[in-house]
């Protein structure tokens, strides 16, 4: 047996070694003797959906279920097919198994169906859902303890026929849900209601009733404090979707956007995202030209709007690609701001100001397409075919302007790298898929944000194998990837640290033609929820694996885990 780091053990050794590392290195490969020790320390999968509740016994009928982890990690909510019939019910079930899953929905009637929009509370005590729970033709909300127990309906009686709830969110401190509903006339309005039940209040402003069928709620979000709901609509002229500000538990909404055109088709709001600290909210709106869409901030309780963008070059326009700093500083954005139809990234501050271009010169025909911002709120990194037409490729830079770095290495020919590259959490590191080594042959990758310590995470392919898909763990230590590596067209999941090392395989060998179709990961970086057709072809059920668990006495046998220090070499912790 292998003694294993502990989640407690590694804070207080990270803790130590950031601090002063006792050990640098010059190569990663030097830190991996790792094998075999993390292939102990990786439990097997065990089955925690209840196959009875997945599969009708009179026409087996595979669907890709839904699940959700809570964000304590001890729980898994999942929608399914109940034994009997085709309704889509929620089940829970602990996430380490050891007990038969607990339908949470009440009874539906026949043919009754929960949506898939369920939601846990972030206090993981509570489970939110939309279903036709009292009747076939009508969806509403209702709210469940975690666990199981008598749902409580939050909206009340609908007037008219056809009312629906259409969709909802759940405050981020877990006491309130906010919710669209045609509940009366067969208007959209948003509402707020306690998650344990109680008033429903109204939250948008008096709807206009002039053209046909009035005004409308579109779309909202409730700030990151909990205080504010921000939601689009055409509540004061039909036709035309402005932007309001509304507290969450009612008051005066208060319209943010400017006066918008009225010629031609008329200018609307378009996007919008609130920052971190629920102080302002940054728009898209063609609100000076019609047609022309620009980024415009304003304090979330109203007030003068700030244009972010620069004067834009006749016919260019902002993309619907722009995002929030977690400091809540900078409002980073893709524009064709200086050349009409050559997309490029800008940094402003979310007050206004001068934006900074971040890419550099692009080539002839040369476009950003797409960016992340790294949690720490200091670089962009960026794709874009920068230095050769048509040859994308992937970039960081300091989110206040300067030189960027090229991340990848370089692109065999016809090579490269694809969007859904994701940045760690600890803003270390970029990992992300391209056909780097071999034309249409997609490996996973991963790099330093400052472009050193590139390293390859799968190892060789089989003929046509393709990485598809992946995640890296909350803690910024591991990455979990899907991909026939073994097998051509078997999907299959495979897990090691972030910095390179020996793909461990998660899934137990599969049956011809079975696949892994999904995956999550915990909050806190210990379970792997999975689904797959595992055990028998063609029935997927849910699955999931527990790592890093200490043993009650250790052997003397080393497990060693590399941790980037502060001063960014690397410090390796032997247990």
């Amino acid at each position: 047996m292998v003694y294993k780091m502990s989640k407690t053990h590694y804070s207080r050794f990270k803790g130590i070694f950031a601090a002063t590392p006792l050990i640098t290195i010059t190569s990663l490969n030097m830190v991996w003797p790792f094998s075999y020790s993390y292939a102990q320390s990786i439990g097997e999968p065990i089955q925690i959906s209840d196959e009875q509740a997945i599969f009708n016994n009179v026409n087996v009928f595979n669907e890709l279920i839904d699940f959700k982890i809570s964000q304590d990690g001890t729980t898994v909510i999942y929608r399914a097919f109940e034994n009997g019939n085709f309704s889509r019910e929620l089940f829970s079930v602990p996430i380490t198994g050891g007990g038969a899953p607990v339908r949470v929905n009440a009874p539906l009637p026949t043919n009754g169906q929960i949506s898939l929009d369920f939601e846990i509370s972030p206090d993981s005590s509570t489970v939110v859902y939309r279903g036709e729970q009292n009747d076939v033709n009508i969806s509403e909300i209702f709210s469940v303890p975690i666990t199981g127990g008598p749902p409580i309906r939050l909206n009340p009686n609908f007037v008219s026929i056809g009312s629906d709830v259409i969709s909802f969110q759940i405050s981020p401190d877990g006491s309130n849900v906010v919710y669209i509903a045609d509940q009366m006339d067969s208007i959209a309005e948003i509402f707020s209601v306690p998650i344990e039940g109680g008033t429903v209040i109204t939250l948008n402003g008096p709807l206009t009733t002039d053209g046909i069928g009035g005004g409308d709620v579109q779309d909202f979000k409730i700030s990151p404090d909990g205080t504010h709901v921000v939601y689009l609509a055409d509540q004061i002229t039909n036709g035309f979707i402005e932007l309001f500000s509304v507290p969450i538990t009612g008051g005066t909404a208060v319209r943010l956007n400017g006066a918008l055109p009225t010629t031609g088709n008329g200018g609307d709001v378009h996007d919008f995202e609130i920052s971190l600290d629920g102080n302002h909210v940054v728009y898209l709106a063609d609100q000076n030209t019609v047609g022309v869409n620009e980024l415009f901030s304003v304090p979330i309780i109203g007030g003068t709007d700030e244009p972010l963008n620069a004067p834009l070059t006749s016919g260019g326009t902002v993309t619907n690609e722009f995002d929030l700093s977690s400091d809540s500083a900078h409002v980073v954005y893709i524009a064709d701001q200086n050349t009409v139809g050559v997309n490029e990234l800008f940094s402003v501050p979310i007050t206004g100001g001068t934006p900074e271009r971040l890419n550099g010169d692009l080539t002839t025909f040369g476009e950003v397409f797409d960016f992340e911002i790294s949690l720490d709120a200091t670089k962009v990194v960026y794709r874009a075919d920068q230095n050769t037409n048509l040859v994308d490729e992937l970039f960081s830079v300091s989110i206040a302007g300067g030189t960027p770095m090229r991340l990848n290495a370089p692109l065999t020919p016809g090579g490269t790298v694809f969007d859904g590259y994701k940045i760690s959490n600890d803003s270390t590191n970029v990992v992300y898929r391209a056909d780097q080594v071999t034309d249409n042959t997609t490996e996973l990758f991963s790099v330093a944000i400052d472009g050193s310590d590139k390293v390859q995470l799968n190892t060789t392919l089989t003929t046509n194998g393709n990485v598809l898909d992946f995640e890296v763990s909350p803690d910024s230590l591991f990455v979990v990837y899907l991909a026939d590596q073994n097998s051509d067209g078997v999907n299959e999941l495979f897990i090691l640290p972030i910095l390179g090392g020996t793909p461990i395989r998660l899934n137990n060998i599969l049956p011809a033609g079975s696949d892994v179709d999904a995956l999550l990961i915990s909050q806190d970086s210990q379970s792997f929820v999975y689904l797959a057709d595992q055990d028998i072809f063609d029935k997927t059920e849910l699955y999931a694996i527990s790592i890093l668990n200490t043993p009650d006495t250790p052997t003397g046998e080393e497990i060693c885990f590399p941790i980037k220090a502060s001063n960014n070499s690397i410090a390796v912790v032997c247990l």
